[in-house]
């Protein structure tokens, strides 16, 4: 005579066993589905801004992204850029739609000018010049072999020049500049020299001149 109570356990264990086994298999797909997210979420960003070792321009961290939910996040680096998208995805598993960029943006080109975009037209417009196939020659997920490290001097369009300690303190210059000069078509300036950090070595290099760190980025990309 078979036992009702051990089938009632028999048949938990079952089920118990199926649970698991199907948590463990969606958790598998996740990680997977977060990976490729996070992959072309950063690769857009990047083609639409025309920025990395394949593009014209360079971010000024901290940016800001805004996820599709409309909640924002400021990131200062691109590995804390990867880090968020990988966590909402992962709070967000049926998510399709890609963060985009927040505005106020700023960029840096190769010869250390500084541009603000207030829009995404803005961006549209300041990207107009740039030249490189950019689709064509960009490694997913490639950016700038270096870092600018801080202190560095900024000229202002005044010809004023101010010492900045970190990348809050130029972003927060950029901004209040910018509200202050609406109409001012000339940009604040890196004052050279900087220093910059090789990322793959961690070598502190000098750069002298703009043409230095036009070089440098040619370098990055291979060219």
């Amino acid at each position: 005579m078979t036992n009702p109570k051990l089938n009632y356990l028999l048949v938990l264990f079952l089920m118990a066993g199926l649970f698991f086994t199907s948590c463990s298999e969606e958790e598998t797909v996740s990680v997977e589905e977060v990976e490729n997210y996070t992959e072309d979420a950063v690769f857009l960003m990047q083609r639409r801004a025309k920025v990395g070792m394949r593009g014209c321009f360079e971010f000024v961290f901290p940016i800001d992204i805004v996820f599709p939910d409309e909640t924002s996040q400021s990131v200062e680096s691109y590995e804390e850029l990867k880090e968020a998208i990988k966590a909402w995805k992962t709070d967000n598993p049926d998510a399709e739609d890609k963060p985009q960029l927040g505005y106020p943006l700023d960029i840096m080109t190769d010869e250390g000018e500084i541009i603000t975009a207030e829009s995404k037209e803005d961006l549209v417009a300041s990207s107009k010049e740039c030249v490189k196939d950019f689709i064509k020659k960009h490694n997913r997920l490639n950016n700038s072999c270096f870092r600018v490290q801080f202190p560095v001097d900024v000229l202002l369009p005044n010809e004023e020049t101010v010492t900045l300690e970190n990348r809050k303190d130029l972003k927060r210059l950029l901004r209040v500049w910018k509200e202050n000069n609406p109409n001012l078509e000339d940009k604040p300036q890196l004052v050279f020299p900087i220093t910059v950090k090789v990322k793959e070595t961690e070598e502190i290099i000098t750069l002298n001149s703009s043409e230095d760190l036009a070089a440098l980025k040619e370098e990055c990309r291979g060219e």
